[in-house]
């Protein structure tokens, strides 16, 4: 779930977001620099994002739970 929402917000607003990711080291503070700069690429990475949160929830068993009154 968080790929899949964290993908639709980079989006619809890949500028807003990259910002608020804007925290921590200073490598981390360029990247964002740069998909801020480039908005096209955030929303293609985003896309991807979703795309394989999607995977990764296709790929889930729901777990048996045994049922303790019947």
């Amino acid at each position: 779930m968080l790929f899949v929402g964290d993908g639709l917000v980079s989006m619809i607003e890949p500028e807003r977001h990259c910002l608020l990711w804007e925290v921590g080291p200073e490598p981390c503070r360029k990247v964002m620099d740069g998909l801020v700069e480039h908005p096209t690429m955030t929303r293609g990475l985003g896309l991807l994002e979703v795309l394989f949160g999607m995977w990764l929830a296709s790929r889930q068993e729901p777990r048996r739970i045994r049922r303790l009154f019947r």
